[in-house]
């Protein structure tokens, strides 16, 4: 049925729906790629390297926020979760040889597409910090279902450093991408780690 004939109800939420969609984009999308703009930019004239390194991790969440706003449009269905976080491991072994150990505990319960995508973009730039900063030799990726939350934790035996001093640049500015998002899900976000014992990364987020 074209456009201009459904019934007014439904033209409304059709409406609704593109307005929440295109909202996303703007806030999230639209956002990080000015961020990493500014960031390339200031790069060329600085000549530091953590610049660049915010403007991929910019550049990144874009593309996450992209393509979960391109699969609501298309009314596609969500990606299986568990078989997508083994997909983004295998790609981490492959690619930076470190091993990851992947536990999931409880059992799966039903999350919105939009948590599911959250966490996969928040395991996988987790991943990603750790092949790339932490000089690890070990991993480990932990999942567990509860009633009411999911809990992801991702830790590591490698450099680790002190949050009190570092807190900008690299991870730090990856997480502060990740804070928003977790925040945003009513969620919450806490980050371990000592110089030479390694990082944890703990996010539990309600999903009812």
């Amino acid at each position: 049925m074209p456009t201009h004939q459904k019934e007014p109800h439904v033209q409304k939420l059709l409406l609704e729906e593109r307005n929440r969609i295109a909202e996303e984009l703007h806030s999230g999308a639209a956002q990080s790629l000015s961020n990493a703009l500014f960031l390339i930019n200031l790069f060329e004239k600085s000549g530091k390297k953590e610049e660049l390194e915010e403007a991929r991790q910019s550049v990144q969440f874009a593309i996450h926020d992209i393509r979960y706003a391109i699969r609501e449009l298309r009314e596609e269905e969500p990606w299986p979760l568990l078989p997508s976080i083994r997909d983004s491991i295998n790609k981490v072994k492959e690619k930076r040889k470190i091993p990851v150990e992947f536990v999931v505990e409880g059992n799966e319960v039903p999350i919105s597409s939009e948590i599911g995508y959250y966490l996969l973009t928040l395991i996988e730039e987790g991943l990603y910090n750790i092949a790339k900063h932490a000089n690890a030799t070990t991993s480990r990726l932990t999942l567990t279902f509860k009633p009411k939350e999911v809990e992801v934790i991702i830790e590591d035996n490698g450099s680790g450093f002190d949050p009190s001093i570092a807190s900008e640049g690299n991870f730090h500015f990856g997480l502060k991408f990740l804070k928003e998002r977790v925040s945003k899900l009513g969620g919450r976000l806490k980050l371990d780690s000592v110089p030479g014992k390694g990082t944890k990364l703990h996010v539990v987020i309600p999903i009812n």
